[in-house]
């Protein structure tokens, strides 16, 4: 019977951990559902929001509470399904050209740009 229930949770487990790999995301630990997103600050771009504003005049307590509002120190990413083309398709098939491969946190449509070019900044 320990054996039989043993079983069971094992085969729980990986239907859990395929399905949500499948149908989401997981960042940290965390499931994101598709559509939604999860924010990730970039320490140097604070470093550097932080010393801009330090030369500005602003104390310590400004300079913290203007960074965790600021949405410009970090990156916005989104919860995506993600396809192949299929190369065998079945041509009497609708869908049947793209082959889900599974999900992916992506930047989000905007700052993809940008992040370029801060990559090429460096």
């Amino acid at each position: 019977m320990i054996r039989f229930c043993s079983t069971i949770i094992a085969i729980s487990f990986i239907f859990a951990a395929y399905s949500a790999e499948d149908t989401a995301c997981i960042h940290k630990g965390r499931v994101l559902s598709i559509g939604e997103t999860v924010y990730i600050q970039d320490p140097v771009l604070v470093a550097d929001a932080a010393q801009h504003l330090r030369l500005e005049g602003n104390t310590e307590e400004q300079i913290k509470k203007y960074i965790k509002s600021a949405d410009w120190v970090g990156y916005v990413l989104k919860c995506v399904k993600t396809f192949k083309q299929n190369q065998t398709p079945i041509t009497t098939k609708r869908t049947d050209v793209l082959h889900k491969t599974g999900t992916a946190l992506v930047l989000i449509s905007h700052q993809q740009d940008w992040y370029e070019n801060l990559k090429e900044e460096r």
